[in-house]
């Protein structure tokens, strides 16, 4: 399943979603420079959209979520 996705021509690999996600389960792939969700992330993700709603460039999205609900 694929809960997380990253649109690799929008996102400027800043980091902002791996900083800011209060669960700390994004981090950024080492070969490819992008975050991708941790082997963890379904586990402990508490589904608050936070790292969607503080990306600049809208690069990231929650298949489950609604971006209007993102705090």
């Amino acid at each position: 399943m694929n809960l997380m996705t990253i649109d690799r021509d929008k996102c400027n690999q800043d980091g902002i979603c791996i900083s800011e996600c209060p669960a700390r389960i994004i981090q950024m792939d080492e070969k490819e420079g992008y975050p991708v969700p941790s082997s963890d992330f379904e586990e402990y993700c508490i589904k608050c959209g936070h790292c969607v709603a503080v990306c600049p460039v809208g690069a990231l999205r929650l298949d489950w979520l609604d971006p209007e609900n993102c705090r």
